[in-house]
């Protein structure tokens, strides 16, 4: 939360702030300049509403503050619950947000248990990746009768869609981490040092946009950024139920035991291909392939489900959070007297 040396920093500038707008005040007056009179008014009145202003911060975000209170209020009345390390456990969103994203224990949402993004990925593309190196080594083999068989032809068009998903499945984990780390920044610095660093710019009259702009951005990265994450998880429980730690069990299950058949069939039929009896050997080979080809069209259908509703968690929905946390960072920099546009286009940010 807010280091007391930044605070007490900013106290001293507000005391030499107030020292220098009085002054300039009482030099207006005494050589009856208008314009030094109605400087130092200005500057009197941006000291008190910095003031207020570092009054207002300070109840807000010190340890057990009010937007403390408010978040854990919230998330309990959501039933939502997750455990994290300490550098994270300042704010029940954050928490939450990175435990939904990378944790390695399960976040529960009205009740339900769910696996993080992280380990869904990672389980999936385990399981998959399993499931490719079978089908790749039964679409391998071929048989020397009057002519040659191969089933490579039968299973290119599934290997190519498995390799697909497991593409789809390395660009989701890596934008997951991505978004962890990024969490874990903003646990550790938005609030210890942007929001006093801002604070104490936004004090000083020739940094006051530059300051406004830092305290609106550290705010809206510690409070709204993660809230909209809860937000996504709320939605996306509610949509569906695909995440929840039952449901990634059996498709698991599910994958791994098909990896295990098709390594069963595998050395099934190398070890028929040296019999004499091809009109048995032909029958197995249909009979195995369209069994095994429709389980995995079956399995290929709910992975594609469940991976199509993690690239929305992974990369829409985070859009749709960085919108909104954008738009609460252009408002708060109004109200803390700073453009945030404006100062971007000068080069202040």
């Amino acid at each position: 939360m807010l280091p007391a040396g930044m605070y007490t920093i900013a106290i001293v500038l507000l005391s030499i702030m107030i020292s220098a707008g009085g002054i300039i005040l009482g030099i207006g007056f005494a050589i009856g300049d208008k314009r030094l009179k109605e400087f130092g008014q200005n500057e009197l009145l941006q000291t008190a509403i910095n003031g207020a202003v570092l009054g207002i911060i300070f109840v807000l975000f010190t340890q057990n503050g009010l937007i403390g209170t408010l978040i854990s209020s919230m998330m309990s009345g959501l039933q939502i619950n997750a455990a994290c390390e300490q550098m994270l456990a300042s704010n029940p969103a954050i928490c939450f947000a990175y435990e939904y994203l990378a944790g390695a224990s399960t976040v529960t949402i009205n009740g339900t248990a769910y696996q993080s993004l992280l380990s869904i990925s990672m389980e999936m593309l385990l399981s998959v990746s399993s499931v490719y190196a079978a089908i790749a080594l039964l679409s391998s083999i071929k048989f020397s009768f009057v002519i040659g068989i191969s089933l490579a032809s039968l299973f290119s068009p599934l290997l190519a869609q498995f390799s697909r998903l497991i593409s789809m499945l390395t660009t989701a984990i890596i934008g997951i981490e991505a978004q962890a780390i990024l969490l874990k920044f903003i646990a550790v610095s938005a609030i210890s040092i942007m929001l006093p660093v801002g604070m104490v710019l936004r004090i000083v009259y020739f940094t006051r946009r530059l300051g406004g702009a830092i305290m609106a951005i550290a705010i809206g990265l510690f409070c709204v950024l993660p809230l909209t994450y809860v937000f996504n998880a709320v939605l996306v429980s509610n949509y569906s139920t695909y995440a929840s730690s039952t449901a990634i069990t059996s498709l698991v299950s599910l994958l791994n035991s098909t990896g295990q058949s098709a390594g069963i069939d595998t050395q099934m039929f190398s070890t028929s291909n040296s019999t004499n009896n091809t009109s048995g050997i032909l029958q197995g080979i249909s009979s195995m392939a369209k069994s095994l080809v429709s389980s995995l069209l079956g399995i290929f259908v709910k992975l594609s489900n469940i991976i199509a509703m993690l690239i929305v968690e992974v990369f829409l929905l985070p859009l749709l959070s960085i919108a909104l946390t954008v738009i609460s960072i252009r408002e708060l920099s109004r109200a803390l007297g700073s453009e945030f546009i404006t100062s971007l286009r000068l080069g202040y940010l």
